[in-house]
């Protein structure tokens, strides 16, 4: 199992425990182990170490930062409802 973050990766923290922590970090190291959860529960898999945060985060409450599209969203629905885009012209 390979680990979906690398070290310099910015990612997005979305904690149902401690959602005061949600926000928009730097991945600093990661480890893969077990790890006991707070609920009581085991995880297996990888951890993470957030620049700007002292604890540990496991894999499933780190989403991935997307880039930002070129177009607006009004832009980008007008181009495809343009005519060109909705009939067949052959080349």
């Amino acid at each position: 199992m390979r680990p979906k973050f690398e070290v310099g990766e910015v990612v997005l923290l979305r904690s149902i425990g401690h959602p005061e922590c949600d926000g928009e970090y730097i991945v600093k190291g990661l480890e893969e182990g077990t790890y006991k959860l707070p609920s009581g529960e085991f995880y297996k898999g990888y951890a993470y170490w957030l620049d700007g945060s002292t604890d540990r985060w496991v894999e499933y409450v780190l989403r991935k930062k997307h880039t930002p599209g070129e177009m607006s969203f009004d832009n980008l629905m007008a181009s495809l409802s343009s005519p060109k885009l909705l009939t067949h012209q052959p080349q």
